[in-house]
């Protein structure tokens, strides 16, 4: 099966290193992440590495694969984003 699991930093100011451990034995993870220049900001933002619009459409990208071994995943999360995690 798969889990969804959502992070979101709030800090504007500061990035920070996520680890996410599960008793599950998953094999793989991927992060759809969202990023803007400012947390406030109307241009320039992505979600999966595909631009969204002042409307909100947007295509969907390719998921980063996330490293990890044994049921610990890591990923860095930037400030004032958040990522959609996809663990099988």
């Amino acid at each position: 099966g798969q889990v969804w699991l959502t992070t979101i930093n709030k800090d504007l100011n500061a990035g920070t290193e996520v680890r996410v451990t599960s008793s599950q034995s998953f094999s793989k993870a991927e992060m759809i992440a969202l990023h803007a220049p400012l947390a406030d900001s109307k241009e320039n933002v992505t979600l999966g590495g595909s631009t969204v619009s002042a409307q909100g459409r947007w295509r969907p990208g390719d998921a980063e694969p996330i490293g990890g071994r044994r049921g610990e995943f890591r990923f860095y999360l930037r400030p004032a984003s958040a990522a959609l995690l996809r663990f099988s």
